[in-house]
């Protein structure tokens, strides 16, 4: 019998090490009370605290009118333009767009902020493929969200109309490889004033920038920025009569995007930026009068003048070389029926 007992005490001995010599191989949940950067040591934190998030608010500004006389008289071949600083008004915005990158330039972050009438004061968080509306505690034109600690760039973008976001026609919901809201890195994201390549819809009638360096650190932050405006406008004078079966007037002009890394405007193909409708009683009329807003401030650009009579293209005219300026209205005047 005590031969049992012996031969069992010493299996149970050579189990027990066994189990011994495999626990090297088990991970073992972190003791934080005794990890050297737990906070108890200089310059230490605790683990939570790489995924802790900070409130950052921000309250977009208006601006206050102001506006300056057209310095001298119209000029007929566009290359020395006239120009007029473009009034602006406070709360003139009717959709915000914010958008953030972390150091890397990848998106970690994007809300929007409507007075439309369908999304009248809803505030939207975009992410790749979804668009849902959360809960908006403050009003229109504060902006509040939550980021870790870290380095970032701040973009905010904001207009009259809805504008998109890295490709044209974002809001039509259509799919594409990377997602219905593309989340383009920094270095290639780009704003666009308009829904489509679609004649019918127009640049928005003004839009804003804003772009900032954001550090974000164990306090929250507050903040009220004043975006710039990135548009210039142009105005159009007609001299000669206007025919009798004159339809409409359209202008097109190369203004498509903006780019955030570089801070500039692209022109990227031609498009439609307005289509004027000839009423009864101006046909026949001289100085026909029409403006369009132009995103495009970087370059000269090219304006093409087209008439019609009902649907049917009627005369065309190229004028090139007109440089727009941020803010400020350049005018020329030109004659489209005649040579003369």
């Amino acid at each position: 019998m005590q031969r049992i007992l012996l031969f069992l005490s010493l299996l149970a001995f050579i189990c027990s090490c066994k189990k011994q010599e495999a626990l090297p191989n088990t991970i073992k949940p972190t003791d934080t009370s005794k990890h050297p950067d737990n906070g108890n040591t200089p310059g230490g934190s605790t683990l939570t605290d790489v995924n802790k998030k900070y409130q950052v608010l921000f309250t977009v500004a208006g601006f206050t009118k102001e506006a300056t006389p057209i310095i001298s008289a119209l000029q007929t071949n566009a290359i020395i333009p006239n120009v007029v600083v473009l009034p602006s008004d406070d709360k003139y915005y009717a959709k915000i767009m914010y958008i953030v990158y972390d150091s890397t330039g990848t998106q970690v972050s994007r809300l929007e902020e409507n007075l439309s009438p369908e999304d009248n004061g809803k505030l939207f968080r975009i992410n790749k493929n979804f668009r849902r509306e959360i809960n908006n505690s403050t009003p229109f034109g504060t902006i509040k969200d939550s980021l870790k600690a870290g380095d970032y760039t701040l973009i905010i973008t904001a207009g009259t109309q809805k504008g998109s976001l890295n490709k044209l026609g974002e809001f039509w919901q259509i799919p594409s490889p990377n997602g219905l809201f593309p989340e383009t890195p920094l270095s290639d994201a780009k704003f666009f004033p308009s829904d489509d390549h679609n004649v019918n819809y127009n640049l928005m009638e003004d839009a804003f920038f804003y772009k900032s360096v954001l550090k974000v650190s164990k306090n929250n932050i507050e903040q009220t920025i004043v975006p710039e405006r990135i548009i210039g406008q142009l105005s159009i004078n007609i001299e000669d009569h206007t025919p009798q079966k004159a339809s409409y007037y359209r202008i097109y002009i190369d203004n498509e995007l903006y780019d955030f890394s570089m801070d500039k405007a692209h022109a990227e193909g031609t498009r439609n930026n307005l289509t004027s409708y000839v009423t009864k009683n101006y046909s026949g009329e001289s100085n026909y009068s029409l403006s369009c807003k132009v995103l495009n401030t970087q370059t000269p650009v090219t304006l093409k003048i087209e008439g019609y009579s009902g649907l049917q293209l009627s005369v065309r005219k190229t004028i090139p070389n007109i440089r727009i300026n941020k803010g400020e209205t350049t005018s020329i005047s030109t004659k489209l029926f005649s040579n003369n």
